[in-house]
């Protein structure tokens, strides 16, 4: 089964696309299933949020309901839950409790515990070419906690833009058993991904890590001299990135 995760809709405040017009945009790409993670603060009646995904999933294609919320000043995302949670311990065992773009380690050992996997590439929030070495530490150290932690890649859709053939490819049709046992890898056309975390890539994979680096070490000058960059230029800068 091909498919991606961490999906916005126009459920959330700063998504566009509808339910059915990322359906459409799925079965176009021949994808089996996106799991959706709208922000949870602007899904105002989530019974007929996760109805809607139900109603537009069928042999062809299947949408997973789900949401992203905070934890301190950290994000996850809850996939494969038909409700809203307030508590950890509320979190059922066919739902996937994942650690999304993180930055710290610096989280309660009861919520690493909970977790199945960590993000250790956000398309959006990082490289479109490359995984966040520095997310990919953080995964390991967490897994020192947490053996059975995956590594997960997300693509963490807002815009048309955003779309990235960066899929994962889960081993049956049994995505959420495959999520919860390790039993998928993530394919892009420069590199491979196990559940696990290791890499197998091309050599056009040290190209976009090279030119990944430079395109940060622009950013972090541009906020050294903070220069007046037009929005145009800006805008071309992160399509790039």
């Amino acid at each position: 089964m091909k498919g991606l995760i961490h999906f916005h809709s126009n459920y959330s405040h700063d998504a566009v696309l509808s339910l059915e017009q990322i359906r459409q945009l799925a079965i176009r790409k021949k994808i089996d299933f996106i799991c959706m993670s709208d922000h949870v603060e602007d899904i105002k009646d989530y019974k007929k949020y996760v109805s809607h995904c139900k109603k537009l999933s069928d042999n062809k294609f299947k949408f997973f309901p789900g949401f992203e919320f905070y934890i301190g000043k950290n994000h996850f995302v809850l996939l494969n839950t038909d409700k809203k949670i307030k508590l950890i311990k509320e979190i059922k065992t066919d739902n996937v409790f994942l650690l999304s773009h993180p930055d710290t380690v610096r989280i309660p050992t009861p919520i690493i515990e909970k977790l199945d996997g960590v993000e250790i590439w956000n398309i959006s929030d990082d490289s479109r070419f490359v995984p966040n070495k520095r997310k990919i530490r953080v995964y390991r150290k967490l897994k020192r906690i947490n053996s059975f932690l995956k590594a997960f890649t997300a693509i963490d859709f807002h815009q048309n833009y955003d779309f990235k053939s960066t899929y994962i490819i889960t081993k049956t049709n049994n995505v959420i058993r495959d999520f919860k046992n390790g039993n998928f890898y993530t394919l892009d056309q420069r590199i491979k991904i196990s559940s696990s975390g290791k890499m197998k890539f091309k050599t056009s994979f040290y190209f976009f890590n090279i030119f990944y680096q430079f395109m940060r070490l622009i950013g972090k000058i541009n906020q050294v001299l903070k220069l007046k960059v037009p929005y145009k230029i800006r805008k071309m800068f992160y399509k790039l990135y």
